[in-house]
């Protein structure tokens, strides 16, 4: 559910060998699981079901926060050549 174009550049991006590039789309998976939460917690009414339940517990919270600050870390190591410009 990427809600803007950065995760769907990452998600597609290739190294120069034409391969998957997993650093790029560990990025982009975690920035869309980060603007779905977003959006469900700001714009939807009444979240359903499952998402309800991880928008309330405060344990989703502090593992996506984990989550981030680990990424933002990995950061500096990742080549973002690939998607400069598409942006």
């Amino acid at each position: 559910m990427a809600k803007g174009k950065l995760p769907s550049v990452l998600f597609s991006a290739k190294r120069a060998d034409g391969s998957k590039d997993d650093d790029l789309i560990a990025v982009g998976t975690l920035l869309d699981s980060l603007y779905s939460a977003r959006w469900k917690a700001d714009y939807a009414l009444e979240p359903s079901g499952a998402w309800a339940q991880k928008l309330s517990n405060p344990a989703y919270a502090e593992f996506r926060a984990k989550e981030t600050d680990a990424m933002i870390k990995r950061l500096p190591g990742i080549n973002f050549k690939p998607v400069l410009g598409q942006i």
